[in-house]
C-alpha cells in the first residue's frame, strides 16, 4: 500500500510537465489577477488538481495539529489497517468452482476454499 502511493507519486513526476500555452494560463492569472485575486474558485484550478495531482491513499495531508487529533497513525498503521480491509473485503472470482476443483486435483493444495471468502476472519 505505501509503495503504490510512492510509485504513483514517482510515476506522476517521470510524466513531467506539460508546458503548453493552456498549461501556462497567461489568461487565468490576468482573469485571477483582475479578479477574485485568488484561483481557487477558477475551473482551472479545479480540473488541474483532478488531473495533475496524485491524492496519496495511506500518505497523510493532515497538518501536525489536525494528525494528532485524528489519532497520530502512522503510515505503516493506516497501510495496514487498508490492508485488512481490502483483504476482508476483495474476493477476485477469477476461477469458476469447476476449476478450481480440477487445480485442487491435480496439485496438493491445503488451504480450503472458505479461506478465499469474506466468510474467513483472519484478515
Amino acid at each position: 500500500m505505501i509503495d503504490n502511493d510512492l510509485l504513483g507519486a514517482v510515476n506522476r513526476t517521470v510524466r513531467g510537465i506539460d508546458v503548453t500555452e493552456a498549461s501556462l494560463g497567461a489568461k487565468v492569472i490576468e482573469d485571477v489577477v483582475s479578479g477574485a485575486g485568488h484561483f481557487l474558485g477558477h475551473e482551472q484550478t479545479l480540473d488541474l488538481m483532478q488531473r495533475e495531482y496524485l491524492y496519496p491513499d495511506v500518505g497523510d495531508r493532515l497538518s501536525p495539529d489536525d494528525w494528532v487529533d485524528a489519532g497520530a497513525t502512522s503510515v505503516a498503521g493506516r497501510a495496514h489497517e487498508r490492508v485488512k480491509r481490502t483483504l476482508a473485503t476483495h474476493f477476485p472470482g477469477h476461477l469458476s468452482p469447476a476449476v478450481d476443483a480440477e487445480i485442487r486435483r491435480r496439485f496438493p493444495i491445503l488451504l480450503d476454499p472458505a479461506a478465499l471468502t469474506g466468510d474467513d476472519r483472519r484478515w
